[in-house]
């Protein structure tokens, strides 16, 4: 059958040679736009960094090894430090590098002294062991020419300290002062007077960047099954307080407590956090301002390694977050967890229709208008988080802040603080001269470990996903006690420095690893570029040196495809935007 001409499909025609020309100077020119736009968005909105060193950790990670504790399995990140200067090009080996002894033999570098930060096990001696990249970064350029930092930022510049190199090399850390404040530091928080102001008053973190510097003491998640290589039995931390109905914190119950005692006559038990259960030794590990990221490798044959004296903590840390939940079963008794710092003790107290929170401080009970109703369903788990910490208590439940005290009823005492810093480093590092105290101050010790306990009466309940962490202690001095940034120097023997005042156009900056970090409390020389008409005091950031702020981990440490191949199949858990 014929087809009407009209229904045959005309031939495509032929490709012209000038069309194709075309098409091929599109694709060219559409390719040279989109990398003139990716330069521009560079260099004008995002660059990406990489973070060389780990005066951030654990909040942002150089170059580090990883390890995961044979007996409670917790995963944790130790410090690398590279064999050059630390900079955005640094060499980074698939390895620890083996080194040179000193006789002209070539050694492997030992992780023999490594301890699990959460249940204390020292682990098995590494050689060598794999070495992962710091996290890469953005940073949002250019940013603050739209708005003013805030404290808490995490701020990429120009380094102040590099003199040396045109001020080339680019430094992360976190904006803890602004321009015209005056900056102190004591038992490790942050004070601030403002700019023609009369009183210091603490810097509080934000939630986020409050959430983002919890540091571990010891999460029950993570229950130890006594690995044989313990050189002594591993005990539960949470131990049972001397009288009152017991608790059940055996390990046949694993991650749970459990209180049973819903008699009216039955006595309150109590379960307190033992420091020391497991403390590795000559390690202030618990309580103090020690992290796993900084523990140190050696040589056995290399005896100068041994001089790098790892930092093992000097300063007790009493700001806490206690994290648990709590089910109860029967019963219509309390539950109260309590917190202490210094002279003063918090206790949350829960019972079936309502919370409230208590403040005593030297035996004496202060008032708190603190209690809210809240109705409880029975056996149906409620997540708290009890925190104290800089200067506020809270307690929060199911995600919502339910009490909270305010600045007029907590608040510290800063001549007391004072003393206390120049007690605890005139003899902290001297357990002879102990009695020295009773002269010197009224405290002793001058800066207490805190106390953490858990107690129930009345009720059977549980508590499980138990968790302990302390915040991080912005230190007044590095490890080689070179001390800076707090008052009360006028009557510390041998010390230098004081609190910083800022100009109108600086900032000061300090690391989240603060036993560890090089940053404005320990830059000496000032920065002076006349031509450029710009001067700023040592330890200060002057504005113009601001690049931006970080805000985003793209590519955190990866993983290996293969023993001996580089990380490169990104840890997508572990990207996260900076707080």
């Amino acid at each position: 059958m014929d087809v009407p001409s009209a229904l045959i499909p005309a031939p495509s025609p032929l490709p012209n040679r000038d069309d194709s020309g075309a098409n091929v100077k599109e694709t060219l020119e559409s390719i040279l736009v989109a990398f003139i736009l990716a330069f521009i968005f560079r260099c004008f909105v995002v660059e990406a960094f990489v973070i060389p060193t780990g005066s951030m950790a654990p909040t942002l990670l150089g170059a580090h090894s990883r390890f995961v504790c044979t007996d409670c399995g917790y995963r944790f990140d130790v410090n690398y430090s590279a064999p050059q200067p630390s900079d955005d090009d640094v060499e980074i080996p698939d390895r620890v590098q083996s080194v040179e002894d000193g006789t002209n033999h070539i050694v492997p570098v030992l992780y023999d002294d490594i301890h699990c930060p959460n249940c204390g096990l020292r682990l098995p001696t590494e050689a060598n062991p794999p070495v992962w990249y710091g996290d890469r970064i953005l940073v949002l350029k250019y940013l603050y020419l739209l708005q003013d930092p805030q404290r808490w930022d995490v701020v990429v510049f120009k380094s102040p300290s590099e003199k040396a190199k045109d001020y080339g090399t680019n430094f992360i850390k976190r904006l803890v002062g602004k321009p015209g404040e005056t900056i102190m530091v004591l038992d490790g928080d942050i004070y601030v007077k403002p700019k023609g102001g009369a009183h210091f008053a603490i810097a509080r973190k934000t939630p986020a960047a409050q959430d983002s510097m919890w540091r571990i003491l010891y999460d029950n998640d993570y229950h130890p099954e006594g690995n044989p290589a313990r050189q002594k039995n591993w005990r539960q931390p949470w131990q049972q307080t001397t009288g009152g109905t017991l608790w059940s914190t055996d390990a046949s119950l694993g991650r749970v407590f459990k209180f049973d005692a819903d008699d009216a006559t039955a006595t309150p038990g109590t379960i307190s956090f033992n420091g020391d259960a497991n403390r590795p030794e000559n390690k202030n590990a618990a309580f103090y301002d020690w992290i796993s990221y900084d523990q140190r490798h050696s040589t056995k044959t290399y005896p100068a390694y041994r001089s790098h004296t790892p930092w093992l903590g000097e300063y007790p840390v009493s700001d806490l977050k206690l994290d648990l939940y709590y089910t109860r079963a029967k019963g219509d008794g309390p539950l109260r967890l309590r917190l202490t710092k210094l002279d003063h003790a918090f206790t949350a107290e829960i019972t079936p229709h309502s919370v409230r929170l208590l403040h005593d401080a030297n035996g004496l009970q202060f008032s708190l208008p603190k209690a809210a109703t809240l109705p409880f369903q029975s056996k149906q788990p409620i997540h708290i988080e009890f925190t104290n910490v800089d200067y506020q208590v809270t307690l929060r439940i199911d995600g919502k802040d339910i009490l909270q005290t305010t600045a007029d009823e907590y608040h510290p005492d800063l001549a007391d603080l004072e003393q206390r810093m120049i007690d605890h480093n005139r003899y902290g590092s001297y357990p002879s001269r102990a009695g020295d105290f009773v002269d010197s101050s009224r405290h002793h010790p001058p800066l207490p470990p805190p106390t953490v306990s858990i107690s129930a009466e009345r009720q059977a309940c549980e508590v499980s996903h138990v968790s302990l962490w302390r915040d991080v202690y912005y230190t007044p001095k590095l490890a080689n006690n070179q001390q800076q940034l707090w008052a009360g120097f006028d009557r510390n023997p041998g010390g230098t420095g004081g609190p910083v005042v800022l100009g109108d156009n600086e900032f000061f900056v300090m690391g989240d690893n603060s036993p560890m970090s090089y940053d404005a409390r320990f830059w000496w020389e000032p920065v002076d570029l006349k031509d450029e008409n710009l001067h700023a005091d040592a330890g200060r950031v002057p504005d113009r040196f601001m690049l931006g702020k970080a805000f985003f981990v793209y590519w955190p440490a990866g993983f290996r495809p293969a023993k001996g191949t580089p990380a490169l199949i990104p840890n997508v858990g572990q990207m996260r935007f900076i707080r």
